[in-house]
């Protein structure tokens, strides 16, 4: 998995040099990025998609390679991929546009919002969620520690009564930064309390609906077939074998499925809000949360923030058996560059 994310993530990067020494030459950005992916990618092998976004404008767009080798289908700029952990700062993204609308505090305990959560030893608050400070482990491990396959059937419901069964916190909230995926489960979790409204159904019309993703989806349950769906393989040795990504029914922390189409209307709305506002948009881009030590960690809402060569960067990867998705966004720069196999 670190092996393909790395090689996406050299693109990306290469591909943010290529853009800035070659700007706004599209025709050399375009030769740079297919010359970066053949040396990535065989033909026949399982394929993937690619977009670069300046402002308004689309420098590049492409798909290569197959969506299904045993049908011989290639991909598609409508080939949806499993997002994994990419779709963190989608569920984010829901919980700032409630904040904006004054519905949810996001420094208030959240029992308020779940009082059903189990009483902890210290207050969590929906900004401790956000960011990775609260303490409540990630459901993988949990599923570890309790003998669960991580490849049984496991419904959004499985994912939060789990949760409400460990009662202790691995750290006290805001002295450490821990990724947890459980605390990314909460979050769509509260969204549905304060507004009633299923997750995936909110989603949908707040944020893929009014913004013309069309494709796009929550995946809860078998309803995949007949979509345009890209299949997850591994490699072994020199030949590939199908892998299954889809008995998780669970959401907040993952399971959105995406292609490419609709990928460049979400970075554009990245780029320049239609849905939340200029500001909430800067927010997710700019590090500021400070641990009980003094240190300021590079989580901000769904996204890593980081400097690359002096310019500011903000990403995130999703990696699912089968699947590995990475965003990449260079706000200075007006520039987001997506990429999923």
């Amino acid at each position: 998995m670190k092996k393909l994310v790395f090689a996406l993530l050299f693109i990306q990067l290469f591909t943010f040099s290529a853009i800035l020494a070659a700007r706004p030459e599209n025709k050399a950005i375009t030769e740079f990025i297919d010359s970066l992916i053949s040396l990535q990618h065989k033909p026949g092998e399982p394929g993937g998609a690619l977009a670069v976004i300046m402002g308004e404008k689309i420098l590049y767009q492409k798909t290569f390679g197959m969506m299904d080798i045993e049908q011989n289908v290639e991909v598609s700029s409508t080939t949806l991929f499993d997002l994994a952990s990419m779709a963190k700062h989608f569920t984010a993204y829901a919980v700032l546009l409630l904040e904006e609308e004054g519905i949810i505090d996001l420094d208030e305990d959240i029992r308020t919002y779940m009082p059903d959560l189990p009483e902890y030893e210290q207050r969590i608050t929906t900004r401790n969620l956000l960011q990775h400070t609260s303490g409540i482990a990630s459901t993988d491990w949990l599923r570890l520690i309790a003998d669960l396959p991580l490849d049984m059937e496991w419904s959004h419901q499985d994912e939060i009564d789990l949760i409400k069964k460990y009662q202790q916190l691995n750290f006290p909230p805001n002295t450490e930064f821990i990724y947890s995926n459980g605390g990314y489960s909460i979050l769509a979790s509260i969204v549905e309390s304060v507004t009633g409204e299923y997750f995936p159904d909110f989603v949908n019309s707040r944020i893929f609906g009014p913004l013309g993703m069309k494709h796009s989806l929550i995946y809860t349950g078998h309803h995949l077939s007949g979509k345009d769906i890209a299949k997850g393989y591994a490699r072994s040795g020199s030949e590939f074998r199908f892998v299954s990504s889809v008995n998780d029914f669970s959401y907040g922390s993952g399971n959105i499925y995406s292609n490419l189409d609709d990928m460049v209307l979400w970075g554009r709305n990245l780029l320049s809000p239609v849905i939340g506002s200029k500001e909430m948009a800067q927010r997710m881009l700019t590090r500021y949360n400070t641990l009980e030590n003094g240190d300021t960690i590079g989580y901000t809402y769904g996204l890593y923030v980081r400097e690359h060569r002096g310019i500011k960067m903000a990403n995130h990867s999703g990696g699912m058996p089968g699947f590995r998705s990475l965003i990449t966004i260079f706000p200075d720069e007006d520039l987001l560059i997506v990429s999923m196999l």
